[in-house]
């Protein structure tokens, strides 16, 4: 059986599609079961099947299975993000963003272009040409079989009404809204 233990934040884009869902992911993840620790991780995830199976060239984790092209030779999926925030002390932003140039989805990550997905993974009702959908997210999955599992604990496991800088945020959301690179909100 596998464990699954994990909390994230992250961005995700995807088409508007009925022929089954694909997405591309990025951000940070503690998730003992993929890293052997419980410190953030930068990650990126993918998928041309709805989840419904990882592979070569179909989807999952980092550099674990082909698709994922890497481009920088000092920052790659899976390294520790660091220097990471502590309650109530020091403070630091991750910027990730996703862009299509040149028929590859390309990611940034404070300001370095760290790699990329083909767009040819993709069917062209998909990621192929362009994503209909972005989210900006969190997320927690538990397993029954961790006694130590939460249904709750997330960022920094404080509650937003602690504000900062306890509690973990995103903030300064924005999509690439025009081929001439303008932002929107």
């Amino acid at each position: 059986m596998v464990l699954e233990r994990f909390t994230l934040g992250q961005i995700a884009l995807a088409p508007v599609s009925n022929a089954g869902m694909q997405t591309i992911e990025a951000g940070h993840q503690e998730f003992r079961d993929l890293y052997g620790d419980w410190v953030p991780h930068l990650f990126v995830y993918y998928t041309t099947n709805g989840y419904a199976k990882n592979g070569d060239n179909e989807g999952g984790y980092n550099r674990d299975v082909d698709g994922w092209v890497q481009y920088s030779d000092s920052v790659h999926p899976g390294a520790i993000s660091s220097p990471t925030s502590t309650s109530g002390g020091a403070q630091y932003v991750m910027q990730i963003k996703y862009q299509l140039w040149q028929s590859n989805w390309w990611l940034c990550c404070n300001g370095r272009w760290i790699g990329y997905y083909p767009a040819s993974l993709f069917r062209e009702d998909g990621l192929r040409d362009s994503a209909s959908s972005i989210a900006f997210y969190g997320e927690v999955v538990d397993s029954s079989e961790h006694s130590d599992a939460t249904w709750t604990d997330m960022g920094s496991d404080y509650w937003p009404e602690y504000r900062w800088p306890y509690a973990a945020f995103q903030s300064n959301l924005r999509y690439q809204s025009r081929d001439n690179g303008a932002m929107a909100e």
